[in-house]
């Protein structure tokens, strides 16, 4: 079977990092990622669901197009489903494949995952009260750690 479960490390290691970089990059110059016509809409969801398919990262092209339907207070409660419905399509695949998976511990990780939204949310609503800074300041970090990763990997 091809895709994610065959290929190398080092290809998922790029990929990850490479996207975060882009991402980073947006947030430190305050460049968003928008839609305004339904066909770039579609590649957008496509693409993001493409990208959180095989790394889980591919949210921010779903938001450029979330945020044109969905209310800014509702977006992070829509796109906690959102994540919790594409691990779960996730988990299916890895057992269709023939992936061992600790049930109990995953189990476990369910209220985890809850009570990370509940603070999250908490933390969110105060973080768009500097939200440029706060973005900036982030993809800054970000960049400089997702570029020492890549380095490591190319110097090793």
């Amino acid at each position: 079977m091809a895709g994610l479960l065959s290929l190398p490390d080092d290809v998922i290691i790029v990929f990850i990092y490479s996207i975060t970089i882009f991402y980073a990059i947006t947030w430190i110059f305050n460049t968003k990622i928008t839609s305004h016509s339904p066909w770039v809409d579609k590649l957008l969801l496509i693409l993001g669901g493409y990208i959180a398919g095989t790394s889980l990262t591919g949210a921010p092209l779903i938001v450029a197009v979330y945020m044109r339907y969905v209310a800014k207070e509702c977006l992070r409660n829509t796109l906690f489903v959102l994540w919790f419905i594409l691990v779960s399509i996730k988990m299916s695949t890895f057992i269709m494949v023939g992936v061992s998976i600790d049930w109990l511990f995953s189990l476990y990780l369910i209220p985890v995952a809850a009570i990370g939204h509940v603070l999250g949310t908490r933390v969110h609503q105060k973080i768009t009260n500097n939200d440029q800074v706060f973005k900036q300041w982030v993809g800054g970090a970000l960049f400089i750690i997702s570029s020492f990763g890549l380095l490591k990997l190319f110097l090793s």
